[in-house]
């Protein structure tokens, strides 16, 4: 199993959103160690939110959702834990 410790996303607005999202942000995750905003004048848009934390990644879905155009650049993925092969067949419901 697999947790996402960053996620980086590109919500394709130009700067005059910029605050708007600043604005979400905060909003929805308080400590701002957790997320921060970038430039970004490589693709149509000008800014990246940058979303830090495994506990944070529902806020990331939700991030998703109120922005829908936005494309995922990175995201770094900590592995936690396997799970035992004897114990994945409990969860092979077959074809």
């Amino acid at each position: 199993m697999k947790h996402i410790e960053k996620i980086v996303l590109h919500p394709k607005l130009e700067n005059n959103r910029r605050q708007e999202v600043i604005d979400w942000c905060m909003a929805h995750m308080p400590n701002q160690e957790d997320w921060g905003v970038n430039s970004n004048y490589d693709k149509h848009g000008c800014f990246n939110v940058t979303i830090l934390g495994e506990n944070n990644i529902s806020v990331a879905t939700a991030f998703m959702l109120a922005y829908p155009d936005s494309l995922i650049l990175e995201k770094k993925l900590q592995g936690v834990c396997d799970m035992d092969p004897e114990a994945a067949l409990l969860f092979d419901f077959g074809d």
